[in-house]
């Protein structure tokens, strides 16, 4: 029987299998750096939902609704309901799901930078903080949402992104959510990576500083969403 709270094995040999990924590309000691634009980095850096409008779009595809706050009710019978971000930043974006809903959202932030981290645990809509990565944060229960906006995932290594992905798909609630956006695309500033020594470099594959090719972006998209839907999720993804 599907139990709500409890996370299953796959979360653990996930966590596991991106860890040995890591080994084999000579990642274990992994370190950051940027790879947007600098005049995109403020804007995402507080993750404000407003922002992202566009990145709801299937919402209502999926649940009849785009209303965020109606899905995690409806998949929360006991009226509890747990979100996680991961790359949470400022705490904005968690700030304005609590403030949904004060009493009944408990939030958690996922936050590699031990500054960001440290500011984190003063946010009033911020229930808890982790500072960790999002590859080796082990989920303790399940979660009504998920949110990434250009947080972890964006830049996660291609090589495991998938697994990441699949990993926190198996973190969600029955009738949970998972919104995520990532760049496919790679930008180095040497001046940004100095100031910013706390987002991940050498995470993304070593491809081109360009956009990947299309057709490669489109293969990419399908092989993980086709995964998903093999493993009993329904995902898509706009490009």
């Amino acid at each position: 029987m599907f139990n709500p709270e409890k996370i299953d094995g796959e979360v653990s040999r996930l966590t596991e299998v991106i860890a040995e990924k890591q080994r084999d590309l000579e990642l274990d000691d992994v370190t950051y750096t940027s790879n947007l634009a600098e005049e995109n980095i403020e804007k995402r850096a507080n993750r404000d939902l407003r922002q992202f409008k566009y990145n709801f779009t299937a919402l209502k595809e999926f649940f009849g609704t785009s209303s965020l706050y109606e899905i995690l009710k409806a998949s929360s019978p006991d009226g509890k309901i747990s979100v996680l971000e991961l790359g949470a930043g400022e705490g904005v974006a968690l700030s304005q799901i609590k403030g949904m809903d004060v009493d009944s959202i408990e939030t958690t932030a996922v936050e590699v930078d031990e500054q960001k981290a440290e500011m984190l645990a003063g946010v009033s809509g911020v229930d808890k903080v982790e500072n960790v990565t999002a590859e080796a944060f082990l989920p303790e229960h399940r979660y009504n949402l998920i949110y990434d906006m250009y947080g972890s995932v964006s830049y996660t290594q291609r090589e495991f992104r998938k697994d990441l992905i699949l990993k926190y798909c198996h973190s969600l609630k029955k009738g949970g959510v998972m919104l995520i956006a990532f760049d496919f695309y790679i930008y180095h500033d040497e001046q940004l990576d100095k100031d910013r020594p706390w987002i991940i470099q050498n995470s993304l594959s070593p491809t081109s500083d360009l956009e990947v090719d299309q057709v490669e972006l489109v293969r990419q998209i399908r092989g993980i969403e086709t995964t998903l839907e093999k493993m009993g999720f329904k995902a898509i993804f706009y490009i």
